[in-house]
């Protein structure tokens, strides 16, 4: 081999090393950004996902305040809140359990309000064909028990509104019994108890007042 072959044999030797050389440090800082960007992706990963846990478990716990929708019939009254939101934070509620928890007491309570008016209507003394005198006679007893416009007039219509109370039979056929010995003794009676007499009203439109629309 001449001396221009054994150059030209190393030349060529240099710049196929050369050109291995690159081809392995371009993959060398190849795989290095890949491995720096896959770590980087985990990372991102591992912080959403922790992000997204605390969230959660933020989420579960009690608010630092409730904001639960009350029922448009005022079966709930904007005082009562508190009772419902202290039991919610006493057993570890969220605002979403919170308000299931609102929403079934109010179901529950219409059923059992319900089932107290049918029993009402289905007595032989207050229903049948008795019910609408004694719808009547029930608010004539209660408007002299209650005076209208009386502070405890306003606290009996609620419970009624909120609890069933002027549904049960107990008190309706009491009430009843009073209006009737009022409407005895003076048949023009309506409002009872004394303080200034009230814009004029059917007996319906105060019943629904007591009872809620039925």
């Amino acid at each position: 081999m001449t001396d221009q072959n054994q150059d030209d044999a190393a030349a060529k030797a240099a710049a196929e090393k050369a050109a291995a050389d690159k081809a392995a440090a371009d993959k060398a800082a190849a795989d290095k950004a890949a491995a720096e960007k896959a770590a980087a992706d985990k990372a991102a990963e591992e912080k959403a996902a922790a992000e997204k846990k605390a969230a959660e478990e933020a989420a579960k716990k009690p608010p630092d305040k409730y904001t639960l929708k009350l029922p448009d019939d005022q079966s709930v009254a904007a005082e009562d809140v508190p009772i419902f939101e202290a039991v919610a934070r006493q057993f570890g509620f969220n605002n979403e359990t919170a308000q299931k928890y609102l929403d079934e007491h109010v179901a529950f309570m219409k059923t059992q309000q319900a089932a107290l008016l049918e029993e009402v209507k289905a007595d032989p003394e207050l229903g049948g064909d008795h019910y609408a005198e004694t719808l009547r006679l029930v608010t004539l007893g209660r408007n002299y028990v209650f005076p209208p416009g009386s502070a405890e007039q306003k606290q009996f219509d609620g419970e009624s509104r909120r609890t069933g109370l002027g549904n049960q039979p107990w008190l309706m056929r009491a009430l009843r019994r009073v209006g009737k010995l009022l409407a005895e003794d003076s048949p023009a009676h309506g409002s009872g108890g004394g303080g200034s007499k009230p814009k004029a009203r059917t007996f319906e439109e105060q019943a629904d007042t007591i009872y809620g629309k039925r």
